[in-house]
């Protein structure tokens, strides 16, 4: 991972977050998204939806403290 975060610009690990690939590197697009949701109870007659952290998401980060 520290191979690959040396040899990208800023721009191109923002890129990586947003699905983008980077051809140069032989990343690929990310074509497939990922998404948790489950519903907060108690919150009165509309529902409170809630989002929870995707593996992808965390993945694309580069970060392994979120791992």
């Amino acid at each position: 991972m520290n191979d690959l975060l040396s040899r990208t610009s800023l721009q191109e690990q923002l890129d990586i977050l947003t699905g983008k690939g980077i051809a140069r590197l032989g990343v690929p697009s990310l074509t497939v998204g990922e998404a948790l949701h489950g519903v907060n109870a108690g919150c009165g007659r509309d529902y409170c939806p809630t989002s929870f952290p995707s593996a992808l998401g965390m993945g694309a980060s580069l970060n392994e403290t979120l791992w």
